[in-house]
């Protein structure tokens, strides 16, 4: 393809990541708030509910940074492809919207009852959530998003790219349906990663 996009900068990757997860944020953001809360008293020594309410108020910060930054890549790529992008037809497509599911079973429900009311268990979860984060950036999971999916099919796909007349495969982004036939732009945002827009939608 004439259009060689750099993979995701770090950033990017950071926010696609916490979304992924915004999911069990929230959900452990009200549980420890609730636990906070029960146990909250002025008279306390401040170090003794400080640590339950900083878990929930550090975790708001990430889903408030992480949905900002993945908003504006998105807008962004939809410029970018309708703008740069590659001529393609589709030549076969496979919807893979199932693999958001798959990725909450697998990794968010796990997490779902652990206690983060300890700075152990606290740690435990920053470092598998590490450990999962260095697996997520290096393979297709970065489309694999149940935020973003709401919004944008996971397609795997064969397109013939009209610049270089070379067959190619990949997973996709896509805001809408798809089928064997459309002719469409196409964006490559890293390897075997792509984003997709109708060659007549008009510009965000």
């Amino acid at each position: 393809m004439d259009n060689q996009s750099p993979n995701f900068d770090r950033i990017v990757r950071v926010s696609l990541f916490i979304v992924s997860y915004a999911p069990l944020f929230i959900l452990v953001i009200v549980k420890q708030t609730a636990l906070a809360l029960s146990t909250f008293s002025m008279c306390a020594d401040p170090m003794t509910w400080a640590i339950p309410f900083a878990m929930p108020a550090f975790l708001l910060l990430l889903i408030c940074f992480g949905s900002v930054s993945t908003f504006l890549t998105l807008r962004n790529l939809e410029t970018l492809t309708l703008s740069n992008g590659d001529i393609a037809t589709i030549k076969s497509m496979n919807n893979k919207n199932s693999e958001s599911i798959s990725y909450i079973g697998t990794y968010i429900l796990p997490f779902l009852f652990e206690d983060f009311s300890s700075v152990k268990n606290i740690i435990s979860f920053v470092f598998l959530l590490y450990v999962i984060y260095r697996i997520y950036i290096k393979s297709s999971l970065m489309l694999v998003n149940p935020f973003v999916n709401i919004k944008y099919h996971i397609f795997e796909v064969e397109f013939m790219d009209h610049g270089s007349n070379v067959q190619r495969s990949g997973l996709a982004l896509f805001p809408g349906s798809l089928e064997e036939g459309n002719v469409v732009k196409i964006y490559r945002i890293g390897h075997k990663l792509y984003f997709i827009r109708r060659t007549e939608d008009k510009a965000a």
